[in-house]
């Protein structure tokens, strides 16, 4: 995860030593100038991956991540002012969207182990201290993957993924609306008769959601999915440039189109690329491109400076 930061920098968060004997890695914290510059490092004891940060109001850092699940705040330096991590005996959780509320607390978006084969939406409200206030969970018997999420302009939370309760057995992209306590207000899906997954979700300068993912014929190919502010599809385009494309994350630019980044197969001998699309406002291709070297590399993050 990566945000610009107040003073025009980046923050950005992940991993590093990874260890092949106890097969752990450890939350990383990494701020850099506007030249992309390191200023600072952090390394933190908490065990899995730093999945999302975000600069917080008072110029501090919060960031999510795994193994269990565990919120950090940091200072403006990245010190640790706090640290909550979130267990229960009957379920897993996977935290990969932190976000302070308008309240001063904040959300967190993952999902929840549920039962053998069976995996739910899962929401968390804390406080500004990071305590629990209440926590959901929003799935049937089959498998539900929730990887994005943000609090709406009405103080509700918009949830986006995918579900495989559907009639043909396959997997569709699945749009949950709740309100500020996190009780469901609609869902939709999204989907035909191929498999079809949600990976990004953000609210639009209209009310609406712009949804972008992947679904699967033959190859993937990124899909993108516009709504209006009720979750009614206004427009959807499909778009295939190499052989297996995806996208992970996605943002409304100020000329009111949209960006995306994800990956891209490029073949068998370098494997993916990081991909980098462009589209107008009614979600038409202006520009695409490709970052990458001789070995595997991902998109998992982006956002207009």
């Amino acid at each position: 995860s990566v945000q610009q930061t107040s003073d025009g920098g980046y923050i950005i968060t992940g991993y590093n030593n990874w260890s092949h004997l106890t097969l752990r890695s450890y939350a990383w914290l990494i701020k850099t100038d506007g030249n992309g510059n390191v200023v600072w490092e952090k390394s933190f004891v908490e065990p899995g991956a730093g999945y999302c940060v975000q600069q917080i109001s008072d110029g501090g850092y919060i960031i999510v991540g795994n193994s269990p699940v565990w919120l950090i705040k940091t200072d403006v330096t990245g010190s640790t002012v706090w640290t909550t991590i979130f267990t229960e005996t009957d379920k897993d959780y996977y935290g990969y969207v932190v976000q302070q509320t308008t309240d001063g607390g904040y959300i967190i978006i993952g999902e929840a182990y549920v039962g053998y084969n069976d995996w739910d939406f899962w929401l968390l409200k804390t406080d500004s201290a990071g305590h629990k206030i209440w926590s959901k969970t929003f799935g049937g018997t089959g498998y539900e993957e929730c990887s994005s999420g943000q609090q709406t302009s009405d103080g509700g939370y918009i949830l986006a993924g995918s579900t495989s309760d559907t009639n043909s057995g396959l997997s569709d992209v699945w749009l949950i609306k709740t309100d500020n306590n996190g009780d469901m207000e609609w869902n939709k899906t999204f989907g035909g008769a191929d498999d079809e997954w949600g990976h990004a979700v953000q609210q639009t300068i209209d009310g609406g959601y712009i949804i972008t993912g992947e679904t699967i014929w033959i190859d993937p190919s990124i899909l993108l999915i516009k709504t209006d502010g009720d979750g009614n599809t206004m427009w959807e385009n499909i778009f295939e440039e190499n052989r297996h494309d995806y996208g992970t994350a996605i943002q409304e630019t100020t000329d009111g189109g949209y960006i995306i980044i994800g990956q891209t197969w490029i073949n068998d001998s370098t494997g993916y690329d990081i991909l980098l699309m462009k589209t107008d406002d009614e979600g038409n291709k202006i520009w695409y491109r490709t970052f990458g070297k001789t070995k595997f590399d991902e998109g998992h993050s982006v956002q207009q400076t």
